[in-house]
């Protein structure tokens, strides 16, 4: 029994140092929330806790007075068929515990079914893999790269000016659908057996994560002018990559982003717009 416990040990310490290290062998966040969430709700919720010595005295007489109850009726229905083994207090006891964890498991019960039916109909993922994440933003970056060059090539051949929207790319320098979708994104790869069936897909929503700028820009637009940018809920709200027109994607964070898209909502196309801070990492 105590080598398969010290096994036990052995492989949770193993998979933890994994997921510390980004590689999840197996999802151990549902795992950890499992068997130490109510921790961290205790946490949260015990300095929300005010005392309240009324309620405790009610509950405690409240307490008492169905202890003596109970024991009285058990007394009176128990005694007179069993005169030589008379009613004791710990059956009262157990009984009122028995009926206190009936009421808490009705409770349990309310809850989970509650909890569960809000989790089937939340959209998005239920947990956040810190390793999955910075792996996503990683790769998010590279595919605004790809999209850089891609622009850049296509800039080459038609006198320095940038593509109109991003699907020209997949017709004039061979981009694949890939790169437009960000993996941390609920969007997926347009696909079809050709190019006009991608193209075709590529106009329903899904298929495109980032959004694109460069409609009017040319090759004399100034480096820090942005050209790609992603919207923040594809990272959760932690905030986005975004594509410049030297060619580099750099991660920004919340508060630039979103200040910067309320910029790019408001601008009159096609006036560039320069990031004129340098957003945080």
């Amino acid at each position: 029994m105590r080598t398969r416990v010290k096994v036990l040990v052995v492989v949770f310490v193993v998979l933890m140092l994994f997921s510390c290290l980004g590689m999840d062998i197996i999802p151990m966040a549902p795992v950890l929330t499992f068997l130490f969430g109510w921790a961290g709700f205790i946490g949260r919720v015990l300095p929300q806790i005010s005392p309240n010595p009324g309620g405790f005295v009610m509950a405690v007489l409240a307490l008492a007075v169905s202890a003596t109850l109970a024991h009285s009726i058990g007394s009176w229905c128990w005694n007179p068929s069993h005169p030589q083994k008379p009613w004791r207090f710990k059956w009262t006891a157990m009984f009122l515990a028995m009926v206190a964890m009936m009421f808490a498991a009705g409770i349990s019960v309310v809850a989970i079914t509650h909890q569960t039916i809000w989790l089937v109909q939340t959209p998005g993922r239920w947990f956040v893999y810190s390793g999955m994440a910075g792996a996503n933003r990683v790769k998010c970056a590279s595919n605004l790269r790809q999209i850089g060059k891609a622009i850049q090539l296509y800039a080459n051949d038609n006198g320095g000016r940038y593509p109109d929207s991003l699907p020209v790319l997949l017709v004039t320098v061979d981009l694949s659908a890939h790169p437009l979708v960000c993996p941390a994104s609920d969007d997926e790869p347009a696909t079809g057996t050709n190019k006009e069936e991608i193209l075709k897909q590529l106009t329903k929503p899904g298929h495109t994560s980032y959004v694109y700028l460069g409609k009017g820009m040319t090759t004399s637009t100034p480096d820090d002018a942005v050209v790609a940018y992603e919207p923040l809920q594809n990272h959760d709200g932690d905030g986005g990559n975004v594509l410049y027109a030297d060619g580099h994607a750099e991660w920004c964070d919340a508060k630039w982003l979103a200040a910067f898209i309320t910029r790019a909502q408001t601008r009159p196309a096609p006036t560039t717009i320069h990031s004129t801070t340098r957003p945080m990492k």
